[in-house]
């Protein structure tokens, strides 16, 4: 009977090639926790590199005043549901679809 169980170690690299594959910047992760060569994470709990975050938002969204990346942050940051398998779903809907940030327009309207 034929063994088909897949290793931790065997996903981690089949899912690093497909990065690689799309163009993705890969970076060893110990590199980047704290005590590495360029820490971005102040602990190891920190799941998001809030700089890296901040970055790609401003490169998105060019046109977007700064209160509403301040908006998006906050709405990424703070979850919504203390289940954490309805928050993943809702971080997934926020990666596809965007978030609906709000903000105060230069005539005083709030927009979104």
């Amino acid at each position: 009977m034929p063994n088909h169980n897949i290793y931790e170690d065997e996903l981690e690299q089949a899912t690093l090639e497909w990065f690689q594959e799309l163009h993705y910047e890969t970076v060893f992760a110990p590199e980047l926790s704290p005590g590495g060569d360029y820490p971005e994470r102040s602990d190891y709990s920190d799941v998001i590199l809030e700089e890296r975050l901040k970055d790609a938002l401003r490169r998105i969204n060019p046109g977007l005043p700064q209160e509403a990346l301040d908006d998006a942050l906050h709405q990424i940051f703070v979850p919504l549901n203390p289940a954490l398998i309805d928050n993943n779903r809702i971080f997934q809907k926020m990666v596809t679809d965007g978030v609906n940030a709000t903000f105060r327009a230069t005539d005083g309207r709030w927009l979104r």
